[in-house]
């Protein structure tokens, strides 16, 4: 998930006063479930190859990553107009950054729960190891019974958003 990470430099570059005028975003497609597989297993291993030989390759994919070349038309094109301020409209435009509004509510509830729990963690450093151990469980729950839940509860919700989501997909998409 790249949301919560954008926003974090978005703040940094307006600090260092810079002006962001474009960002590209490569994703992993598979579902989130089978992301968490694939990607806990290729960081464990070291090695990017299909878990049990079913699962997809972990990450963004080979075709995705050759494929992001053409997105230097785009920026080519803005800087020899001397025109940024159309550039990310046209990396939008060319499919440069697809939002999911449900991977978006679900980074930020996630950022939120791991800053929680690496400030608590932080604070009792007597108790570390033990609060380490209840973070995995929960961590574990959360993704494997929490997280279904939730989606199937965004699906059922999913046609009452349609403004909400719109609203979110452009804000995401843009600088």
């Amino acid at each position: 998930m790249w949301i919560m990470a954008q926003e974090k430099v978005k703040t940094l570059l307006k600090n260092a006063n810079a002006n962001l005028v474009g960002n590209i975003a490569l994703v992993d497609r598979a579902p989130n479930l089978i992301s968490v597989i694939t990607i806990v297993k290729w960081m464990f291993s070291g090695e990017k190859k299909k878990h049990l030989g079913i699962f997809p390759l972990p990450g963004v994919s080979k075709e995705d990553i050759n494929d992001a070349s053409r997105f230097g038309d785009v920026i080519l094109s803005s800087l020899l107009q001397d025109d940024l301020n159309n550039l990310q409209p046209q990396l939008v435009e060319s499919g440069a950054v697809k939002v999911s509004e449900y991977l978006v509510k679900t980074d930020k509830k996630g950022n939120m729960i791991f800053t929680k729990w690496a400030n608590l963690i932080n604070k009792k450093k007597e108790s570390r190891k033990s609060l380490l151990k209840v973070f995995y469980v929960y961590l574990i729950l959360a993704i494997w019974i929490i997280s279904p839940i939730v989606y199937i509860l965004h699906l059922l919700t999913y046609p009452l958003t349609t403004k909400k989501r719109k609203k979110t997909i452009a804000y995401y998409q843009g600088v």
